[in-house]
């Protein structure tokens, strides 16, 4: 195995420099005129031997443009994370040293790898001070595409992903690998927003507001994004935290090429592209005539907060004209997993119900148990999943280790003809549940791994369950899932600096900016009064402000998020 180490000529000259604390100024960052161009985070590739390398999560200061923000987050400080490049066959090796005072892990979003032992097991836990080496096998049969890679222990998720802990993953070539698309030019695009104080610190997660957020295209605001009259650019955009995007180029149609990291067999032309959390799309970018053009998004309301719409980047055309090429109608991916399950038998129909109870969000009722195994399918079988939510808040769903395929929307048949790992199951109309029904195909690999809301903190707050895929004969699920309801704290077990565990109805208690009201919730009967939090001195030193409880029903396990 090969280390590679890392470092732009932009991170040399930073590193050089003495950092000083500047307020990060959102007006003059947001409506400057000068522009800066597109820069990639640094690239950790491999030679051809895997790729063996360590990432530090550490708490402190990042640089977002050239502003020093503190009360940060990352891996190696950079406020998004290294590339990680890695090929078909070959072993990422990857060493997590946790610097935080809070316990971490690590998840590879979107890899069809294995869920067990030191691969993408989010059942591991790497405690304060500890490191945790990670060996995951790439199959040779991947396919090849843009995935992610952020931290998943449970309780903890919203906050390390808030303040900076996540970066890119590409298996292969980001588009997929197309010959039809060799020679092109590959751009990616981590879309991370960050919202900040007056001192310039990250503000605590729970008193989020979109409306003061700052968006980011690779930690860069609205850079400058070149292209020739004519030109094919791939464009690998990645949404790397919880936020919603309606994407949109000015004067320009986004020819979808791969979905998820997933490879189509012909471009889908689309005006708008929907990205919940989590989700990925490569697309093709053809420059048009001369002239400046705005990549943006339109906005986007997600049941409890109204996510802005922003100018992400800009597009400038400019230079000779390209030599003539046609986007291809057809697409030849090296490898692709997909089959049209619609055509195989289905072995078992099950149904999870995304709802909300009293301090809780739950799936079937239920807040999540990483000793309950909700469903138990049987290794290379097909099963339908009807994913179904009766609350007014939208719900991405996320499947670890096996993408699936979309068939339905609202009980509407839909002809999709990939598969994907991230889909939004859109919220309760009336008295109608909002509901999307997939198929998946569950191959290669047994063992334990988790689905989830990826809106994290609805995930932190129980909206997760376990899955187990079994080799064996007949063994139906565990009987009884579903009919128990718990009122659950996601913070339960956190602590204030004075050691005094907040209860519900005690101390000053702070809802999460959009879920004062129970009447976002619905579906359940149940109120939802949100989750305390306590007041937290500047330096963090207490897990960051997510020192709440809503409800003590025991201690904090060692539990995946």
């Amino acid at each position: 195995m090969l280390y590679v180490p890392f470092c732009s000529w932009g991170q040399l000259r930073r590193q050089s420099e003495p950092k000083r604390r500047r307020r990060l100024n959102l007006e003059r960052l947001e409506d400057r005129t000068v522009l800066s161009d597109l820069i990639e985070p640094p690239l950790r590739a491999s030679q051809g031997q895997g790729l063996r390398t360590i990432l530090t999560e550490q708490m402190g200061t990042t640089l977002v443009e050239d502003q020093t923000v503190s009360g940060a987050m990352t891996y190696d400080g950079l406020f998004v994370g290294p590339t990680l490049q890695v090929n078909p066959g070959e072993l990422l090796d990857v060493t997590i040293v946790n610097q935080l005072a809070i316990s971490s892990s690590l998840h590879t979003h979107g890899l069809h790898v294995s869920p067990s032992g030191n691969s993408d097991n989010v059942f591991l836990e790497i405690g304060q001070g500890q490191s945790v080496d990670y060996q995951i096998a790439i199959p040779a049969n991947h396919p090849q595409g843009l995935y992610w890679y952020h931290p998943h222990f449970h309780h903890l998720v919203d906050e390390q992903l808030f303040r900076g802990l996540s970066g890119m993953l590409v298996i292969g070539r980001p588009d997929g690998g197309f010959p039809e698309l060799d020679g092109l030019r590959q751009r990616l695009l981590g879309l991370k927003p960050i919202e900040v104080d007056g001192e310039g610190s990250v503000v605590d997660p729970n008193l989020s507001n979109p409306s003061r957020a700052v968006f980011t295209v690779n930690g860069q605001v609205n850079p400058t994004i070149r292209i020739a009259p004519g030109e094919l650019q791939v464009w690998n955009v990645a949404n790397i935290q919880s936020a919603f995007y309606d994407l949109q180029l000015d004067g320009h149609t986004l020819y979808v090429v791969a979905e998820d990291g997933q490879p189509l067999t012909r471009p889908v032309a689309m005006d708008v592209l929907r990205m919940e959390p989590g989700k990925r799309f490569s697309v093709i970018v053809q420059g048009g005539d001369p002239g400046t053009y705005e990549f943006r998004t339109l906005g986007f309301d997600d049941g409890t907060r109204v996510w802005p719409a922003r100018v992400l980047a800009t597009l400038v055309t400019e230079g000779d004209p390209a030599l003539p090429r046609e986007i291809p109608s057809v697409l030849t991916p090296p490898a692709n997993y997909f089959t049209d399950l619609r055509n195989e038998q289905v072995a078992v129909t099950r149904t999870a119900l995304f709802g909300a109870g009293r301090f809780s969000f739950t799936i079937n009722g239920q807040v999540f148990d990483p000793d309950t195994v909700v469903f138990q399918p049987q290794l290379n079988t097909v099963e339908e999943w009807v994913l179904s939510n009766n609350t007014l808040l939208s719900h991405p769903f996320h499947l670890h280790q096996d993408s699936f395929q979309v068939t339905a929307l609202n009980g509407v048949p839909v002809d999709k003809e990939n598969f994907q790992d991230t889909v939004n199951i859109p919220p309760r109309q009336g008295d109608q549940n909002g509901s999307v029904t997939i198929r998946i195909k569950f191959t290669d690999f047994t063992g334990k791994f988790v689905f989830h809301c990826h809106v994290t903190l609805h995930e932190d707050l129980g909206m997760m369950a376990v899955v187990e895929v079994v080799d064996g004969g007949p063994n139906p699920p565990p009987a009884g899932l579903g009919q128990r309801f718990l009122d659950y704290s996601a913070h339960s077990a956190l602590h204030d600096p004075g050691g005094a565990l907040l209860h519900a109805g005690l101390g000053s208690a702070v809802l999460p900016t959009g879920y004062e009201s129970e009447a976002n919730l619905g579906g359940t009967g149940a109120s939802f009064a949100g989750h305390l939090v306590a007041n937290h001195t500047a330096n963090f030193s207490f897990f960051g402000g997510m020192a709440g409880s809503m409800l003590e029903v025991g201690p904090m396990q060692h539990n995946p998020g």
